[in-house]
């Protein structure tokens, strides 16, 4: 896990990026790490732990598995990305917005997933 340069300069959207693809960018922890002068953390191994064994496991991972390929459950993701959820938090009034002082705006609609894809 990594900060680039605008951790370094420690403004409040930066992100903390996993694996080149994953980015991690809520909450400003990019910034939190590049007010510590923390550039990257890396965790390495060389081995791996068994997941249970038990058939009360695959009967769980299977029926979720199952619900989030075989169903339009996730569509929304695929579709419009985590944007998807504005709406839907403004109205319950659990948007976090303006640094987590505010929980809902009359503008978020500009900012909804469904207005990404128009």
């Amino acid at each position: 896990m990594r900060i680039g340069p605008a951790g370094s300069g420690s403004p409040a959207m930066a992100c903390i990026n996993a694996d080149s693809y994953r980015h991690f960018g809520r909450l400003g922890s990019g910034a939190v790490m590049g007010s510590k002068n923390l550039k990257a953390i890396m965790i390495h191994g060389d081995s791996n732990f068994l997941l249970p064994g038990n058939e009360e496991y695959v009967k769980v991972f299977d029926k979720v598995y199952k619900d989030m390929t075989d169903t339009d459950m996730m569509s929304k993701y695929h579709n419009l990305g985590t944007p998807g959820n504005v709406r839907v938090m403004n109205d319950l009034k659990a948007l976090p917005i303006r640094n987590l002082q505010a929980t809902t705006d009359p503008a978020a609609e500009g900012i909804s997933g469904e207005k990404f894809a128009e």
